[in-house]
């Protein structure tokens, strides 16, 4: 993987250094969310089969106590709640993660390209006579 990377800069340069570290450090984070939304739901299914791990479960016990709740069906409801809400966060996240990815993949693929079809049409007419356009295609 690092002679693909050093190949990729040693073609293309150090133009898109920043857009790289950025997707890089999109990618961490959402690796973080994807790993709290899992972390989410244990928690929830075991207070769902058993709602007296309320008071059990530390940090749940805690939030249970801040905000006051009168019954344990209502704080299940909003931690349900809760939980879909961080995951519906985290899945419009990484859509618009996989989307900048995309794009920049495709930015690049044209790019290059470009650059390939430009170094082959103003080629000198000896390479043109000498090689087959087959391998060219390759």
């Amino acid at each position: 993987m690092y002679a693909q990377i050093k190949s990729y800069f040693a073609i293309d340069g150090r133009s898109k250094t920043s857009v790289l570290a950025f997707l890089f450090i999109g990618g961490i984070i959402g690796s973080f969310m994807e790993a709290a939304g899992l972390s989410l739901i244990f928690p929830l299914i075991n207070i769902i089969g058993n709602p007296e791990a309320i008071k059990e479960i530390g940090y749940v016990s805690k939030v249970y106590l801040f905000f006051g709740f009168e019954s344990k069906e209502r704080f299940l409801i909003l931690l349900t709640l809760a939980v879909a809400a961080v995951f519906i966060t985290k899945s419009f996240y990484m859509l618009w993660l996989y989307y900048l990815q995309s794009s920049f993949i495709n930015r690049w693929q044209c790019e290059l390209a470009d650059r390939i079809f430009n170094m082959y049409i103003h080629a000198p007419y000896s390479m043109h006579l000498s090689r087959n356009s087959a391998e060219l295609i390759r």
